[in-house]
C-alpha cells in the first residue's frame, strides 16, 4: 500500500511542478502589447503579400513606453497549421511603430501572432529559436464588407492575442496535472478481505 500511495504521490507533485512551470512562463511573457494601424483583410489573397503596421508597446513605471530598435515580427497562420512570417521595420527610430511585409498562407488567414524573435540553448547545446510573443490589443483582421478600423458588434477582436493563447495552454497543463493526479489516485485499490 506504501508504494501506491507514493506512486500517486509522485505522480502528484510532477503534475504539480508542471503547472507551476506554466505558471511562471505566462506571467514572465506579460507586458508588451500590439496594436494595430489597420487591421488584417483576412480574406486577403493566398500568395499576396499584405504590410502590416503595428505599433508595440510596453507598461514601465511611467505609463506606456516605445518598444523600439528590436526584432519583431508579424505570423500569419492558415487553418492548417503552415505559417508565413515578415520581420518588422521600424518606421522612425525609437517610435515603436514598425511595419512588416508578410505573404498571405497557400490556406488563407485563421489568426495572427506579433512577437519578438528570440533564441536559446537546447539540452544538446544547440542554438534554437524561442519567441515571445505579445498581446494583441484592439481589432485585428477585417473581411470584405467591414471597413477597416470598424468595430465588431460584441465589441471585441478578432484575432488570436498572446494572452489568451498562454491562458488556454496554461488550463491545458491544468489538466494534465488533473489526469496525472487522477491515474495516480486511481492505482489505489480499496482492500478486501476474503
Amino acid at each position: 500500500m506504501r508504494r501506491r500511495t507514493r506512486s500517486a504521490l509522485i505522480a502528484t507533485l510532477v503534475a504539480a511542478a508542471a503547472v507551476l512551470t506554466m505558471t511562471g512562463a505566462v506571467l514572465a511573457k506579460e507586458g508588451a502589447t500590439v496594436s494595430l494601424a489597420q487591421p488584417i483583410p483576412r480574406d486577403a489573397q493566398p500568395g499576396s503579400t499584405l504590410s502590416v503596421t503595428f505599433t508595440v508597446t510596453i507598461l514601465t513605471d511611467t505609463g506606456p513606453s516605445p518598444v523600439y530598435g528590436s526584432p519583431v515580427f508579424v505570423r500569419l497562420i492558415a487553418p492548417d497549421g503552415s505559417t508565413t512570417e515578415g520581420f518588422g521595420t521600424e518606421n522612425r527610430s525609437g517610435s515603436g511603430t514598425y511595419t512588416a511585409d508578410v505573404v498571405v498562407p497557400a490556406g488563407g488567414i485563421t489568426s495572427a501572432e506579433f512577437g519578438m524573435r528570440g533564441s536559446s540553448t537546447d539540452a544538446s547545446g544547440k542554438s534554437v529559436r524561442a519567441d515571445e510573443l505579445f498581446e494583441i490589443t484592439g481589432w485585428v483582421f477585417t473581411t470584405t464588407g467591414v471597413a477597416a478600423g470598424a468595430t465588431s458588434a460584441a465589441g471585441g477582436s478578432s484575432g488570436t492575442g498572446g494572452l489568451d493563447l498562454r491562458l488556454a495552454a496554461l488550463l491545458g497543463v491544468a489538466a494534465i496535472a488533473a489526469g496525472g493526479m487522477a491515474i495516480g489516485l486511481r492505482r489505489r485499490r480499496p482492500l478486501t478481505t476474503a
